[in-house]
């Protein structure tokens, strides 16, 4: 029983991560930002629309980069787990699976706040900032909604998910 228990938990928190991909972007940037602060109806520069691009796989490859580092982590401890006999033991080790995905989480929220400065999304790194802190301050957790949408490399907080 406590098997499941693990299993789902261990599904949940992962789940909350794959969310986190679905913006997610990395690989070779040259480090000058570029402002690409347009609406919708503005016309983007082929060159923008390049950078863009190539911030977005730069920024996919670093965060699939650290998910698959959480998730060797993350398979050595329930290994462990599995292994381990006394309830202190496995208390302990689900505790540092937990400590695991919520440092992961964090830093796929750094790496896209790192994206979003780069390319000059603002509003959308100011959410991000947002999110750090709240998580630090143990206010959030990788399953908890985040307000404002993502949408055409735009950030909408007018109360959508």
């Amino acid at each position: 029983m406590r098997k499941i228990v693990v299993f789902t938990l261990v599904l949940s928190l992962l789940t909350g991560f794959a969310a986190a991909q679905q913006d997610v972007q990395p690989k070779s940037i040259k480090e000058a930002p570029v402002v690409t602060n347009t609406k919708s109806a503005d016309v983007v520069s082929p060159d923008i629309a390049r950078r863009n691009v190539e911030l977005r796989q730069a920024k996919n490859d670093e965060i699939a980069t650290r998910m698959a580092e959480e998730q060797t982590a993350v398979a050595a401890l329930v290994t462990e787990l599995d292994a381990s006999v006394t309830s202190q033991d496995k208390q302990d080790l689900q505790r540092r699976i937990q400590a695991t995905k919520q440092t992961a989480w964090r830093d796929v929220l750094a790496i896209q706040l790192k994206y979003a400065r780069l390319g000059g999304f603002d509003e959308q790194a100011q959410s991000l900032e947002a999110r750090i802190v709240r998580l630090d301050e143990g206010l959030s957790t990788p399953r908890t909604p985040v307000t404002g949408s993502i949408r055409n490399n735009q950030v909408s907080n007018k109360g959508g998910k």
